[in-house]
């Protein structure tokens, strides 16, 4: 038995170092491009979510309407804050006008 080899030696990948061989485009375009759709379409899902997200918040804090219940509060505050008249719950007490008690405050401590 005689070691005979092949007119035409089989190189292997491994035994030449590189790849002798190309890519095929025809297998890697569609891969390629359903890749880029999927991005392209995240993108535009992520941008319309967080245009969305903005929206609302802004609706929440700046359009929204107040309740008929903080607006009665307020204007009660308001109310008691600038006018004369004896505390509720003691009747002993007078009210006087947030203003003048702050001039009455500055003129005793400027005495």
């Amino acid at each position: 038995m005689s070691d005979t080899k092949p007119d035409t030696p089989e190189i292997t990948m491994l035994e030449s170092g590189y790849e002798k061989s190309d890519v095929e485009l025809k297998k890697l375009f569609p891969l390629t491009a359903t890749v880029l759709i999927f991005l392209v379409i995240s993108i535009v899902l992520l941008n319309d979510f967080l245009i969305r997200s903005e929206e609302q918040q802004y609706y929440e804090s700046v359009l929204k309407p107040k309740s008929q219940e903080l607006m009665e509060v307020r204007q009660r505050a308001d109310s008691l804050l600038s006018s004369y008249g004896r505390d509720e719950l003691d009747p002993d007490v007078y009210r006087i006008p947030i203003d003048r008690a702050m001039q009455k405050l500055v003129e005793e401590n400027a005495r």
